[in-house]
């Protein structure tokens, strides 16, 4: 069976806060990064402030991006996602095909026996996320996978990720 290509985009929109740049009235900002991108906790995040989340795979596969969010000048308590269904003309990719993770850090150290490429957290682990903290100042990756069900028609879906904290307004990526 020919494996037919699945675009799955989910565009960064925040409504009233110009882009994703940091506003006076944003509790944080977010960003978008790929997969392969270590992301450190210690802020600003210096990477590329991407608008889109573009994602291509075939059926039958999984696959993965980032959302950076940074808090800005108070701590984001309870930060969490919301996901929709992706759609496309052709067909739906429900909810429960995308998850998001909160990537977690492990501490390195130095050691003699072999040489290190970075000491102090690192980003490692990918945890459930309930509800994250965020404090003022760090930067907290969190992990989008979505899978492409072996049925699904070839086409670009879209779909939206909602990320809430309290007291914060929402932002949601389209």
């Amino acid at each position: 069976m020919p494996r037919a290509m699945i675009a799955v985009a989910l565009l960064l929109s925040l409504p009233m806060a110009g882009g994703c740049e940091m506003t006076r009235d944003s509790d944080y900002r977010c960003a978008v990064a790929g997969p392969m991108d270590k992301v450190p906790r210690e802020g600003p995040y210096s990477g590329q402030q991407g608008t889109t989340m573009r994602i291509e795979m075939a059926r039958g596969e999984y696959e993965g991006a980032q959302i950076v969010v940074e808090a800005a000048d108070r701590e984001l308590r309870g930060l969490r996602a919301e996901v929709s269904d992706l759609r496309a003309p052709e067909g739906t990719i429900p909810a429960s095909c995308v998850t998001v993770r909160q990537v977690g850090y492990v501490r390195t150290v130095e050691c003699r026996h072999y040489p290190q490429g970075r000491i102090g957290w690192w980003p490692d682990p990918l945890l459930e996320l309930p509800e994250v903290d965020v404090p003022k100042g760090k930067v907290q990756p969190l992990w989008v996978t979505v899978y492409a069900p072996r049925d699904a028609s070839p086409g670009e879906y879209r779909g939206a990720i909602t990320l809430h904290a309290q007291g914060a307004a929402p932002m949601m990526i389209e």
